[in-house]
């Protein structure tokens, strides 16, 4: 049977099998996925999927390890196997005519594994000196100390390669109970790419796979990452530092944006951060983003290796140039080719849509793919160091999921997130209510300011100026009943040797002398410290405006001066009362 196009087959018992031929080509690319890795594994168990897949190596079938080796080496081919967090890798490459001989070889390594406690004591001893040698490297360690901090508690947060103790009590009969809990038709997806004989390989993977009884996997636990720092000092030349926010979860609508603008900002050569931070400040000697998806959650963040004295000035360049966002697709050009005679990228692809999870994976280097995983980070006086308070890193890359990590700031009574399409009924609806109660203390308002489209015109431009980091506008909300009570803004925002902004706010009229405007004039003030790292919140109100001057006091804020004729309001420049809040003041 010839089919020329990608195509996906199901056995019967929910085996997949992703197809993908190449015609012309002269080589395939093969692999099984298997749904387990280090996030299946119990605490006591840390590390037996990575040792699992060592001792796919000591042989299997009907050969020991050294004609196993030779078996696919003699037909020029090449074997390689990898752990990730989710997912368990075989993969094999080799021209056409072998291709159904490399799928049994690799089917071997999963079913029909040799496993003698001898070579098992053997692969611990290999494992603990990679374990050893991925902590002899910073900048792969910088990376482990992340995922332990954004999944504190977690399997996630757990390392692939285990520990020494967990690792050291794994047996051959606890590989075998893992290995039949989780090798289940519904957790293998069998990928082919290139060229092949389409019904040999659909027989030989029936023949392998078909066999396995249905069955559930044991359920996951739900993935909870958390906003945190860590720090791991040590005598080095460089410091290390991770920086992180909330990214997509793998499948999600956003993933594809996400990938792209990632690319953009920190991708390569020609990224905006490499040309920057690197080319034209001469900051640091290695800097790029990543993104890391999972099945119920994702990071997206940026990795930077500079001496220790620049670490804060190399976060504030990034994330400076994380609100701003990237306007332009330019940069991905050079990195998001394939080449047309490649069939090994393709099967990457064609498994990332049918249940791979997208990371690099290599042979007894687990550690390689701890660069593909995020984190929260920065790092002072040399070592590794993963958090998010360095010079205003939790904003890091806000801009590419808004929604995420902004979404919602609480305090007490209240909460603040940004406006959305979805408030333009509850605004408007308390706006006209309160009117009489505004108009005296704001500007004029225009004939169609409460319309959808007006509305809708805010929103664009509050969208804007927080990725040109301008502005940033929110929303404030009962806690108690979700209703939309007033709103914040702090604008006219400025870097360098200002780092300053102002502080605007309103509360509708059914809402006023509740402590809702105080209880988020107090979140936001510590949001501009602690999260946009600016060193002053300036503030002012008519001098007649006694209720708002009492808040300011009430919150902080220290009555500095008097401007004349300092704001057009309600149509006339009127005097103000300035106000002014300082990182360090208490915030009451």
């Amino acid at each position: 049977m010839a089919v020329s196009e990608m195509e996906l087959v199901t056995l019967e018992n929910g085996v997949r099998l992703a197809l993908d031929p190449m015609p012309g080509l002269e080589t395939a690319a093969l692999g099984v996925w298997v749904r387990v890795g280090a996030r299946q594994e119990t605490p006591e168990q840390n590390g037996i999927a990575h040792l699992f897949e060592h001792m796919a190596f000591k042989g299997a079938g009907g050969r020991d390890a050294k004609a196993f080796a030779e078996a696919i080496e003699n037909v020029g081919g090449y074997l390689n196997a990898g752990t990730g967090y989710e997912r368990t890798s075989y993969t094999a490459r080799v021209t056409k005519e072998h291709a159904t001989f490399a799928l049994d070889m690799v089917s071997d390594m999963i079913l029909d594994p040799h496993w003698e406690a001898g070579d098992l004591e053997k692969e611990k001893g290999v494992v603990a000196q990679e374990r050893g040698e991925a902590y002899d490297q910073p900048d792969d360690r910088v990376f482990e100390v992340h995922q332990a901090t954004v999944f504190a508690g977690q399997s996630l947060g757990r390392p692939i390669l285990g520990l020494e103790e967990t690792v050291g009590a794994v047996t051959v009969d606890a590989l075998r109970a893992f290995r039949d809990a989780y090798t289940t038709p519904d957790n293998i997806v069998i990928c082919v790419a290139g060229g092949y004989d389409r019904d040999a390989i659909v027989d030989g993977a029936t023949k392998r796979f078909g066999g396995l009884a249905k069955r559930n996997a044991p359920a996951d636990a739900i993935s909870a990452p958390t906003r945190g720092e860590s720090i791991e000092q040590r005598k080095l030349e460089q410091a290390h530092l991770v920086f992180s926010t909330t990214g997509p979860k793998a499948g999600a609508d956003e993933a594809a944006a996400a990938w792209i603008m990632s690319e953009i900002f920190g991708g390569g050569m020609a990224s905006r951060l490499f040309q920057e931070v690197r080319e034209t400040r001469g900051l640091v000697y290695a800097i790029h983003s990543f993104m890391d998806t999972y099945e119920d959650a994702g990071r997206i963040g940026v990795y930077a290796g500079c001496e220790a004295k620049k670490g804060k000035e190399v976060a504030g360049c990034v994330v400076a140039h994380g609100r701003r966002g990237a306007a332009g697709a330019g940069g991905i050009a050079g990195s998001a080719g394939v080449p047309a005679q490649s069939s090994h990228p393709v099967l990457r692809t064609a498994r990332a849509h049918r249940g791979g999870d997208g990371r690099p994976c290599a042979r007894h280097r687990a550690r390689v793919s701890h660069r593909s995983r995020g984190g929260d980070g920065g790092r002072s006086e040399g070592g590794a160091r993963s958090g998010g308070r360095v010079h205003g890193a939790d904003e890091l890359m806000s801009f590419l999921k808004p929604d995420d990590g902004l979404r919602r700031i609480d305090g007490k009574g209240v909460y603040l997130r940004h406006p959305e399409p979805r408030d333009y009924q509850e605004w408007s609806e308390l706006r006209e209510a309160s009117r009489a109660f505004l108009t005296p203390w704001e500007p004029t308002w225009p004939d169609d300011d409460l319309s959808r489209g007006s509305f809708r015109y805010k929103l664009r431009r509050y969208a804007e100026d927080a990725r040109d980091g301008r502005a940033y506008a929110f929303f404030i909300f009962n806690a108690e009943d979700n209703a939309l009570v007033g709103g914040a803004t702090l604008s006219r925002v400025q870097r360098g040797v200002a780092l300053s902004c102002s502080l605007g706010y309103w509360v509708g009229a059914p809402h006023q002398r509740r402590g809702y405007t105080s209880a988020g004039v107090r979140v936001l003030a510590r949001y501009a410290f602690d999260d946009l790292a600016l060193h002053r919140v300036e503030a002012a109100c008519q001098p007649d405006n006694e209720p708002s001057r009492s808040l300011l006091k009430k919150v902080g804020f220290t009555e500095e001066g008097f401007a004349r004729a300092y704001l057009r309001i309600n149509g006339d420049w009127r005097d103000h009362v300035l106000f002014g809040l300082v990182a360090g003041d208490p915030i009451r």
